[in-house]
């Protein structure tokens, strides 16, 4: 049982009531999300609903992200920075920001907290992306 980075099949169809990006409330597709960090064996999956790229090489800005575990999602947001060089390798560092669940969830929060440090780590970058190059990811949360 790991996550394992994919890419998302083509013929995957997201929940549009749930998997919808909240600036838009377009609902999300495999073209839009292309790579994932999916457990098939636990039925859980992570993507991402929202980027924010900032014009002009601006400071980084977090994005909204989407953990379904088993049917139960949990939306959190997330700032992801980088550290080293491609040629020599990077550090990838994800900080969660905020992630809220119902009162009947709060007592599993160190549960939940576990699958989207798991997830993340598989996911890679904030666009999904994650090959050799990236020689560690850390994942805290604030």
């Amino acid at each position: 049982m790991a996550f394992v980075n994919e890419e998302v099949p083509a013929n995957f169809v997201f929940d549009p009531k749930v998997f919808f990006n909240p600036s838009t409330r377009s609902p999300i597709t495999p073209g839009w999300v292309r790579r994932w960090a999916v457990d098939h064996e636990r039925n859980m999956f992570l993507v991402r609903l929202r980027a924010e790229i900032p014009a002009g090489g601006g400071p980084n800005l977090p994005g909204i992200y989407a953990i379904n575990c088993g049917g139960f999602v949990v939306k959190f947001k997330a700032l992801q920075t980088s550290s080293g060089s491609q040629k020599k390798g990077l550090t990838i560092d994800w900080k969660v920001l905020k992630f809220d669940l119902p009162l009947e969830k709060k007592k599993q929060r160190d549960f939940f907290q576990g699958l989207i440090e798991e997830a993340l780590q598989a996911y890679g970058n904030a666009l999904g992306q994650k090959d050799s190059r990236m020689l560690t990811i850390n994942v805290s949360f604030l």
